[in-house]
């Protein structure tokens, strides 16, 4: 389950070594999000 997420994850954000670029990204979902993506896998 957390594999899906973080491909989701990766593939929604370009790829860039960037560790604000990074942090900003994961700072767009929340764990009500996160609930919401997983039930749409399901």
């Amino acid at each position: 389950m957390d594999v899906k997420v973080i491909k989701l994850g990766t593939s929604l954000v370009p790829k860039i070594n960037n560790p604000y670029a990074e942090a900003k990204s994961l700072s767009l979902y929340q764990p009500e999000e996160w609930a919401d993506i997983e039930h749409n896998f399901r």
